[in-house]
């Protein structure tokens, strides 16, 4: 990738909307007897079935991830790295129980961050195929089936705070950790 701009795969949920906060609100607007995702780990499924079908319900509305609260100053960190030479591109998962996740994304994508970013996402459930030179999501990926091209840096939640690797907790602090981590890469 010699003369060619850094890529950097950016995910959805959160990572730049805030999934567990929607869910949550969904949670109290429809089912105010269940209790809120705690957020202390990836996982929203457990063993309680009643628990498990009031957020299938949530996350299966049709507008579910299109109307995902977007972090604070998220637009403006990938608006800032695309201006700095940066190929900025979404990189984010379906979400099998919701037949409509993907084309929800994409509305989300373009009422959040505009037309320009719908051409620049990739929506797939093999991020590790999808060539960059950083990836920023909150999910801990356990074993890939190939080793993906880019280094992750985990935007900090309850589930990934003590994992190693580079992360970081708010989006106005993505220049310290991201351009030195594409710093060190151009050198190697």
């Amino acid at each position: 990738m010699r003369n060619q701009p850094p890529i950097v795969l950016v995910d959805l949920d959160n990572a730049t909307a805030d999934f567990t906060g929607h869910l949550n609100a969904g949670l109290a607007r429809l089912y105010p007897d269940i209790a809120p995702h705690d957020g202390k780990q990836f996982a929203i499924w457990g063993d309680d079935a009643d628990r498990n079908a009031a957020i299938r319900d949530v996350v299966t509305e049709a507008d579910f991830f299109a109307t995902m609260p977007v972090y604070g100053g998220a637009r403006d960190a990938l608006i800032a790295m695309l201006r700095a030479g940066i190929d900025v591109q979404i990189c984010t998962s379906p979400m099998t129980s919701n037949v409509l996740s993907a084309s929800a994304k994409i509305a989300w994508v373009r009422r959040f961050l505009g037309r320009r970013f719908v051409e620049r996402t990739t929506i797939t459930a093999r991020k590790e195929l999808v060539v960059g030179n950083l990836l920023v999501d909150d999910r801990v990926y356990p074993a890939f089936v190939r080793e993906p091209l880019w280094q992750q840096v985990y935007f900090t939640q309850p589930y990934n705070a003590n994992v190693p690797g580079p992360h970081f907790d708010r989006w106005e602090d993505w220049e310290g950790i991201i351009v030195p981590l594409l710093e060190g890469a151009s050198d190697a």
